[in-house]
């Protein structure tokens, strides 16, 4: 492609904001297009463009006076997204940035995303018209081309950063793309809907259980000194069959047969099935856990498992670690507020990658042990016969119900079954992570019922265990002459070094809490001031303030699951309640105020919640 100042100034903002598309302009081949484009200049001056398409030519705009065409058709949308109370943009096809560039002035559109389906058309439009001011606007989030990796791990950025919901977006698509790109832009529509269905099931997840999760990692450090790392057993089961247990309803089809495995295979047990299991007197290898809810507590209580080796996460219910008898295995499942301490310390920990439940952890550290092949039992992921789990399990008898909103999935039969959101959330993550195993590895799908589960092969568990279980494999002892043989996750020598972690961090959180009580005290003042010269220097003062906060933040370990508590709670209720702006509403300066009152007096709660199980987490870890 011949270079122009045009080109050369769209490449220099891209680079900038948007290095990744580089990447992407870099390794494609433009050859051989099957939609080829045309730019060119209308009646009226402006440039139009129309895409071709074998033989078929289609106008995005008009050919006589674009910007007024444009216009007109976009105040319709605009009335559409104030009146459903949006607050993104997805717009589906660049054209040439007219629809973007009218949009980034109007104040109630937070976030404009653009999906380009087709890399060649996007590299005849940056050639032709400068679109520096769409690309180095905050609001705007360029989506470009149909690489699959690149495409999801944009999109989950986008679905983490920039929108909660699916009610939030209004989605803006031009006609004339969709008659060209029709089938991209539909495998687009549903990868983005279901990745952000799967960030908002985490981001629910996070604001209900943050402040459980750092309580539960707080008081479980001290155990991290009688813990065995994961680490040791990376590529333990090479060329062993491993098979995840988990408590679907279909568990009670085939829960017998687990015996015949004898040692020639390994059994990893999730939480919940754990009580079926000893019920039915099978024995498994190990048992995985990671929930930090006190119902997962429930999963252990009263039951013997000494000999049964525990992995957790950090994040694991405390009371689970506190009467563990057993030996006891840490791993990572990408832990942010251990991550920073164990930095600290300079120890490395693997993580084990979790797409929201359980058995998705247990496959992970499967896959870490080198397992092959891999069989899921229990696994349904629908709502087999009606029943959400198996029989002995904590969620047995009257509470055996269905609770969410119900959905569709194709079971192995290829007959439709009803499950829900999270479970399909589960199910997506199963299969992306076989899709992208490149290890030749054998996944089956043993449950004998429930959902359809893409690159596994269905068998039944007989047929399993007769054709992968044929040799002795003495894995009860090999795992007991690893551990034997390892020393402990953190060495004693390092338990000065954690106090003085939580010494600091409980001075931080002090800090933190005196500079709120501070804002809190601006923000009563300010809500009945109408001296604008002294609002001025009390946002002065504020603005201050939170740049001190903003330092202290980087310097504390748990203010992360602070704010998120607080926060996201706060901006969640903004976005569905208020969706206000400042122009639109005179009042908007107190409930501004109001909420950040509001977030302030929740972050203090917080705060004042984590301090105390701090200092008697540093008092136990001194005795």
């Amino acid at each position: 492609m011949k270079e122009n100042n045009t080109y050369i100034d769209n490449i220099s903002a891209l680079r900038r904001r948007f290095p990744y598309i580089i990447d992407l302009l870099e390794s494609c081949n433009l050859e051989n297009k099957e939609v080829s484009s045309n730019i060119l200049k209308s009646k009226d001056g402006n440039l139009t463009m129309s895409l071709k398409r074998n033989k078929e030519e289609i106008y995005l705009y008009s050919k006589y006076n674009p910007l007024s065409r444009v216009k007109n058709k976009l105040e319709y949308d605009l009335k559409e997204v104030k009146k459903g109370k949006k607050n993104v943009l997805l717009l589906i096809g660049l054209g040439l940035g007219y629809e973007i560039e009218y949009m980034l002035n109007e104040e109630y559109i937070d976030n404009i995303i653009v999906f380009e389906p087709d890399i060649a058309t996007f590299c005849d439009v940056i050639n032709k018209k400068d679109i520096t001011n769409i690309i180095n606007s905050n609001k705007v989030v360029l989506i470009l081309g149909e690489n699959d990796e690149y495409l999801e791990s944009l999109m989950s950025y986008v679905c983490s950063n920039v929108v909660y919901s699916y009610s939030q977006i209004y989605i803006k698509t031009n006609k004339q793309y969709n008659k060209i790109y029709p089938k991209k832009i539909s495998i687009f529509l549903k990868k983005f809907k279901d990745i952000l269905e799967k960030n908002k099931t985490n981001l629910d997840t996070e604001i209900r259980f943050s402040l459980d999760w750092s309580k539960n990692i707080i008081k479980n450090i001290p155990y991290l000194f009688e813990s065995y790392s994961v680490n040791i057993f990376e590529d333990f089961l090479k060329n062993t069959p491993a098979f995840i247990i988990s408590a679907g309803p279909s568990l009670n089809k085939n829960i017998q047969l687990l015996k015949a495995i004898d040692n020639r295979g390994i059994i990893i047990c999730t939480d919940t099935a754990l009580k079926p299991m000893l019920k039915n007197n099978i024995k498994p290898h190990l048992v995985i856990s990671v929930d930090g809810s006190c119902k997962n507590y429930k999963k252990y209580e009263n039951t013997e498992y000494a000999d049964i080796p525990l992995f957790y996460s950090v994040k694991v219910n405390d009371k689970i670690l506190s009467e563990c008898k057993s030996k006891k295995v840490i791993y990572s499942a990408y832990d942010e507020e251990l991550s920073k301490i164990l930095k600290k310390l300079n120890i490395g920990l693997s993580n084990l990658p979790s797409g929201g439940s359980v058995a998705n952890n247990a496959l992970s550290l499967a896959i870490f042990m080198n397992a092959n092949p891999i069989v899921l039992v229990g696994q349904d992921l629908a709502y087999s016969n009606n029943q959400k789990h198996a029989t002995g399990t904590l969620y047995d008898d009257s509470k055996n119900y269905i609770d969410q909103e119900e959905k569709l999935v194709e079971g192995i039969d290829g007959k439709l079954l009803k499950t829900n959101e999270s479970l399909l959330t589960f199910l997506k993550w199963f299969e992306d992570v076989i899709k992208r195993d490149k290890n030749n590895r054998v996944y089956v799908n043993a449950t004998e019922g429930g959902a359809n589960i893409k690159g596994t092969t269905v068998m039944k568990l007989e047929d399993v265990i007769n054709r992968y279980c044929n040799e002795p494999k003495d894995l009860n002892l090999r795992f007991n002459n690893l551990l034997e043989n390892s020393t402990y996750f953190i060495n004693e020598e390092y338990r000065k070094e954690v106090i003085g972690i939580f010494e600091d961090e409980l001075f931080n959180l002090i800090k933190y809490k005196n500079i709120l009580e501070e804002n809190i005290k601006i923000c009563e003042i300010l809500i009945n001031e109408i001296d604008s010269k002294l609002i001025r220097e009390y946002l002065e003062i504020l603005d201050l303030n939170d740049r001190k906060i903003s330092n202290v933040k980087n310097e504390t370990i748990f203010i992360g699951s602070v704010l998120t508590n607080a926060t996201n709670n706060i901006i969640l209720n903004i976005r569905r309640n208020n969706n206000l702006n400042e122009s639109e509403n005179e009042n908007n300066k107190s409930i501004a105020l109001d909420n950040s009152l509001y977030l302030y007096q929740e972050l203090i709660k917080s705060i004042e919640y984590i301090i105390p199980i701090i200092k008697t987490t540093i008092n136990k870890l001194i005795r």
